[in-house]
């Protein structure tokens, strides 16, 4: 009897990154939210998606679900993606769907739409992972409190506004306390 070993990591050193071009502001943009669908996540997104347009200026908000939030966002939906002036990711609360919501904030990178992943505190190291994985080691993304699942619709809102903030200085490159 012989014992396969898998090597599960990718099999060629991922490609040289390079963040996209940061927007000089969002006030008139349009900005992509891609969601991975999980529980909590509506009224986050809705939160987001008002601080956005009521605070910064954001001209229109597009929101999609992928259709597993344990996959990268599929070509369809990164193909929509180049018609977003910058473009947001989340929310990783779990193990899977936080490495995949960093996948696709740094996919969104490496087609020059600056982009935010947003994760929960609990899984700031897959994350960070994942972003190592994808040569994208050190990537910013905005962390909020754990868990959504069980979160209440203003304790996700609260966490939205803050997010907001993080997310603009993620696609500005303008660090939110300057």
């Amino acid at each position: 009897m012989s014992i396969d070993v898998l090597d599960p990591t990718f099999g060629d050193d991922p490609a040289e990154f390079a963040p996209a071009p940061r927007l000089a502001d969002v006030a008139g943009a349009t900005i992509g939210i891609v969601s991975n669908g999980k529980h909590g996540t509506v009224p986050f997104f809705d939160a987001l998606a008002d601080e956005l347009r009521t605070r910064f200026g954001v001209a229109e908000i597009v929101r999609v679900v992928k259709p597993n939030y344990s996959a990268p966002a599929g070509p369809e939906i990164m193909d929509a993606a180049r018609r977003w002036q910058a473009l947001v990711a989340g929310i990783g609360d779990r193990g899977s769907c936080s490495s995949c919501s960093l996948h696709d904030a740094v996919s969104g990178d490496r087609l020059g739409i600056p982009s935010a992943g947003i994760m929960t505190e609990q899984f700031v190291s897959a994350a960070e992972l994942m972003g190592k994985v994808l040569g994208a080691d050190g990537y910013p993304f905005v962390t909020i409190p754990h868990p959504i699942s069980s979160a209440s619709v203003d304790d996700l809102a609260a966490a939205a506004r803050r997010a907001a903030e993080q997310c603009v200085a993620i696609v500005t490159g303008v660090d939110a306390e300057e």
